[in-house]
């Protein structure tokens, strides 16, 4: 009896803390391509404000987001 008491209260109580560890998983899933999305995006801000500086290397004539873009996108 205590035993069958005890089992149905662990199958109660580890599926409602699946669920919530599930529901944790989901939300936490996709936060490290948002963060490389981020990041790309703010490297391309800082690359086209290099741009407006006009501090581009002597040696390449393409712009800094020509440049990013091309590694970037292979």
């Amino acid at each position: 009896m205590e035993s069958a008491a005890a089992s149905a209260f662990l199958k109660a109580v580890m599926g409602r803390l699946f669920m919530a560890m599930e529901k944790e998983y989901n939300k936490h899933k996709g936060l490290a391509q948002e963060t490389h999305s981020l990041q790309q995006d703010l490297r391309m801000i800082a690359a086209a404000m290099d741009d407006q500086l006009g501090t581009l290397a002597k040696g390449d004539t393409r712009t800094a987001v020509a440049r990013l873009h091309s590694e970037v996108m292979p």
